[in-house]
């Protein structure tokens, strides 16, 4: 599966957040990246994606394509 690119980030005060739509807990997740400025103050749940065994993978999709994450990090996304 290919790297993915995100969009850029609009300066120092700027986030990616990952915008989830809702569906069924058997759909598969689909999501949407977002470039949000600090200063609007979004609402957003922060949760770590840097845990896991690494080699346990699912496909969450994504406006600019499919990307390779945990399944761990899958399941809690699965939950939010």
């Amino acid at each position: 599966m290919p790297r993915r690119v995100y969009d850029s980030l609009l300066g120092l005060n700027t986030i990616r957040l990952l915008k989830l739509a809702l569906g069924a807990p058997s759909e598969p997740l689909d999501a949407l990246v977002q470039v949000v400025a600090l200063s609007k103050a979004p609402d957003y749940i922060a949760i770590s994606y840097a845990w896991g065994d690494d080699t346990k993978t699912k496909v969450l999709h994504a406006q600019h394509g499919d990307y390779l994450v945990t399944s761990s990090l899958y399941l809690a996304l699965s939950n939010v």
